[in-house]
């Protein structure tokens, strides 16, 4: 033993400076952790009371660097008390130095002080940062020193600096240094800080300062400007008249807590809080427990508080109990209540827990809580979201709102709105999941709905349209949500009444949410509606934006069913005593570029007054002056048609009616057959029988190529047009048997071009009928004229009238115009050009009555332009009228169905046929 200590002492007595330069390095990495570098002077001092004094020196902890800086270092420490195992500092002077210490959040700050008996302390700033490396607490010492002053026996403390930018002064006295050696009594304290406004006073023991335990002792805190204190924390507060502390520090050193606490701040008479409990470590907030309560009316603190988007609450009470629980604080016994000006009132009770940094505004980690709404007026102006709802009246919502960390669930929802208002609704239910991001849509839905309205135009102010005035809305549905389905089911929809205009609807609608767009998944609906009076549609038509004929009352009954793939309507369509059953099948794919659509109507009779086809007594309307026409009218525009629908869709469409009757007619088996393919039109009757005649229509249209092109074929014989005319023209001027053929082609984009491309036939023939008196106009003299015009509501008979037109390229030639009745017979030819839109017409009268047996009177010319021909030898207004009542309709012929094939009236007994009697069945 003695050899050793013998070699001890001869190795310490040979070492220098620099080998202890080395060792203390060497030691620092081994059990530190540290890279220590002594750029400076490094020297040590042996003896019972070792010292080291070093300048220059920088020390880095491995996992961060630049960990201290430190201009000069002077340190005496005691060997004798290490063998009981108190670290003893004697001397430390610490000049110009910088000291960062990151507390990570895996590993708890934590701290060993060392027994000081003086300390002398210069310009040193220490800052405590959290593993981002984000600035928490900045101290920055001036002077600071602690020595035993005149050697009396307590320990003084003095300093001055800076805390986060805001300074302050620290002054007090501590125990003796015999009494820390001693450790057999309770060590004081009392310490007076001056911060940032704030007062505090320290006293009490520590009942082992030798191993940091068993502190008790009294704090108490005032301050009138409590902003710049709140400031020191990063945290941006308005400002409050008052704070006060009350409260005992007690623990350990390494974990310190408050007990016993007492905190009030206040703001005049607008803010209030007070805190009381305890906190058993406040470094890691473990064993909190406090009471807090607290009301407020201020508007900065509540804009604080609750954000900028509910800027509209007034007043805001609260109380509950803050507790700690798997590292995150907890609030649990929660009572809120809000309220503003409006009257709208807002209570919440239940449970929330969030976690917080220094500086940082808490995030919340999960929520519960019950909230009950009420408000008189449903424009409460609480959230902006709900500023544009309309005024349906009274408020009342109850719901569970649920928060954990990744959705918001919204349960046992119980809302209620304007329930003795004009609108009134209710919504029950659930919402299981609304995500915070704003791709992502609620899911998990469980809702039932109603919605009541005294008139449905009330609800406009919630729809994008103006919704016409239909009468009440009744609708009830289930809302449910699941694997990304949104079900719309049992939905139940009345509007109006059924002593009026009536709507009704039950069934389901699925909605599928992809890539943040919504698709119809499936629907399977079955729909009602009907109308006891042709007038209960007017509100309707006004919404629709059209005008509809005065159908007969309407009524339609069918199901929907389909989704975005295909979809069907099956039902009945009636129209007064006219029933159409109808079914419509629709289909579209993504492989196909245009959808497809099929249609059947079979209808066994069908009247026309049902179509708001009525019978026109042109005697019972009042007269109307014919416009001058202008001389440069055109007829014909060149502007392009748009074929783009026929283009979009593929149609196939069947109509089946046995009887369709008009008043003194009926007209059997009328079929028609409707193609739409690949942009190609096909319209065909079928055949229409009407009593020992018939009809039947062929229509194409190519709309594919360039220019469109199109056929027209039309046969009608023995078709009573006397009593078909009174339903779709004013002024029946003809009656009689008409027999006609049209056979026409054409092409072109815009009506110019498709007339002037027109080539084809068209002919007709009409008998045993009747033709208006003044249209005998054409076989009187100039002079006679003025004496045989009768009324226009006369008419005389019509034995024959025929007329054939041969068009090519837009020209029409006529070689025959045969008209006879009893008193005179016309013959002549024509031609059309609609290049130039002129005409040129010759007729050649022959009065039957005249006598002398001269029959013939002078030829009649017709020319110029077919808006405004010029007629020669008849220089008096009635040459008008043979211009606005015969040959205009026979330019027209397609359009107003006015026609008949020549080769028909050979079918006919010569005794039946009057135009065979005339001789001019053929040219």
């Amino acid at each position: 033993m003695v050899l050793c200590m013998a070699a001890l002492t001869i190795l310490i007595a040979t070492l220098n400076d620099n080998h202890y330069r080395w060792i203390v390095i060497r030691a620092a990495k081994y059990f530190a952790g540290l890279e220590i570098t002594v750029e400076g002077p490094f020297s040590v001092k042996l003896s019972s009371e070792p010292s080291i004094t070093a300048s220059k020196i920088r020390i880095n902890d491995i996992s961060s660097p630049d960990t201290a800086k430190i201009d000069q270092l002077e340190v005496k420490f005691a060997l004798l008390p290490l063998m009981s195992g108190t670290v003893l500092i004697r001397h430390l002077l610490i000049h110009d130095a910088t000291v960062l210490i990151i507390n990570h959040a895996e590993k708890p700050f934590n701290i060993i002080l060392p027994i000081f008996e003086n300390i002398a302390l210069n310009n040193v700033q220490l800052t405590i940062s959290d593993d981002n490396k984000r600035e928490a607490v900045c101290l920055l010492l001036g002077k600071f020193s602690l020595d035993n002053v005149e050697d009396k026996g307590h320990l003084h403390i003095k300093g001055k600096g800076t805390l986060n930018a805001k300074e302050f002064v620290i002054d007090g006295r501590l125990g003796s240094l015999t009494d820390i050696l001693k450790n057999d009594k309770p060590y004081p304290l009392d310490l007076r800080l001056d911060m940032a406004g704030v007062h505090l006073t320290m006293s009490g023991i520590i009942d082992d300062l030798a191993h940091n335990k068993g502190l008790n002792v009294h704090v108490i805190a005032k301050t009138g400007e409590v902003t710049n204190l709140l400031h020191i924390f990063n945290a941006d507060f308005p400002n409050f008249d008052q704070l006060s502390l009350d409260a005992k520090i007690v623990g350990d050193v390494s974990s310190p807590g408050l007990a016993d606490i007492q905190l009030s701040v206040s703001n005049a008479s607008d803010f209030n809080l007070t805190v009381k409990g305890s906190v058993e470590n406040m470094l890691t907030g473990k064993g909190t427990s406090l009471q807090v309560s607290g009301s407020c009316t201020s508007k900065n603190i509540l804009k604080m508080l609750l954000s900028e988007e509910i800027p509209e609450i007034h007043n805001l009470k609260g109380e509950g109990h803050i507790r700690d629980e798997n590292d995150v604080y907890v609030i649990d016994a929660l009572k809120l209540n809000v309220s503003n000006k409006q009257g709208v009132t807002i209570k919440a009770e239940g449970i929330m827990s969030f976690s917080r940094a220094i500086g940082k505004m808490p995030a919340f980690k999960e929520l519960d809580i019950h909230c009950h709404l009420l408000s008189p007026t449903t424009t409460w102006h609480l959230f902006p979201a709900v500023d544009s709802l309309p005024e349906t009246g009274a408020v009342s919502a109850k719901a569970r709102v649920r928060f954990s960390g990744k959705a918001l669930s919204i349960e046992d929802i119980s809302i209620t709105t304007g329930e003795s208002g004009q609108v009134r609704t209710k919504w029950q239910g659930r919402i299981g999941s609304i995500p915070l991001s704003g791709s992502k849509f609620p899911s998990d839905i469980d809702m039932l709905v109603s919605i009541d309205a005294d008139e449905i135009s009330d609800l406009t102010p919630l729809s994008a349209i103006s919704l016409p005035n239909l009468g009440p809305l009744k609708t009830t549905l289930h809302i449910v949500e699941q694997k990304g389905i949104y079900r719309f089911k049992d939905i139940q929809v009345s509007i109006g009444s059924q002593k009026s205009l009536w709507i009704e609807g039950t069934g389901s609608v699925d909605m599928a949410i992809k890539d943040g767009s919504a698709y119809l998944y499936g629907i399977d609906a079955e729909v009602k509606a009907s109308a006891p009076k042709t007038s209960d549609t007017l509100s309707f038509q006004s919404f629709m934006g059209i005008k509809l004929p005065r159908f007969g009352a309407p009524m339609i009954e069918g199901k929907i069913k389909g989704n975005m793939t295909k979809s069907s309507f099956e039902g009945t369509i009636r129209f007064g005593s006219s029933q159409f059953n109808t079914t419509v099948n629709h289909t579209h794919t993504r492989t196909k570029q245009r959808p497809s659509v099929m249609i059947k109507i079979v209808a066994p009779v069908v009247h026309l007054t049902d179509l708001g086809f009525y019978t026109k007594r042109a005697e019972n309307l009042p007269s109307k002056s014919k416009p001058e026409p202008k001389p440069d009218r055109r007829l014909f525009s060149d502007t392009p048609f748009s074929f783009h629908a026929l283009k979009a869709i593929d149609l196939s469409a069947f109509v089946d009616i046995d009887k369709l009757k008009g008043k003194d007619f009926v007209l059997n088996k009328l079929d028609l057959d409707i193609s739409l393919k690949d942009g190609k039109l096909w319209v065909v009757f079928v055949k229409i029988i009407y009593k020992n005649g018939f009809a039947s229509i062929d229509f194409t249209l190519d709309a594919v190529s360039s220019k469109p092109q199109m056929a027209l074929k039309l046969t009608a014989e023995d078709v009573n047009i006397g009593a078909l005319l009174p339903h779709i023209s004013k002024t029946p001027f003809l009656q009689g048997q008409l027999n006609l053929v049209v056979d026409l082609q054409s092409a072109g984009n815009s009506f110019r071009e498709i007339v002037t491309a027109l080539g084809g036939e068209i002919g007709l023939a009409i008998e045993k009928g009747k033709i208006k008196k003044t249209i005998e106009i054409m076989g009187a003299d100039a002079v006679s004229l003025l004496q045989t015009i009768r009324s226009k509501a006369e008419y005389t008979d019509l034995n024959c009238m025929a007329l054939r037109f041969i068009f090519e390229d837009g020209i029409g030639k006529s070689k025959i115009i045969y008209i006879d009745t009893p008193d005179i017979s016309i013959k002549g030819n024509a031609d059309i050009n609609l290049h130039t839109e002129t005409m040129n017409m010759i007729l050649q009268p022959d009065d039957k009555k005249r006598l002398g047996g001269d029959t013939m009177t002078s030829a009649v010319t017709i020319n110029g332009s077919i808006a405004d021909p010029k007629v020669r030898k008849l220089p008096f207004k009635e040459a008008a009228i043979l211009y606005g009542e015969i040959f205009i309709p026979v330019v027209f012929l397609p359009a107003r169905a006015l026609g008949h094939l020549w080769h028909l009236i050979s079918k006919d007994k010569e005794e039946d046929c009057p135009c065979l009697i005339m001789g001019i069945g053929a040219e």
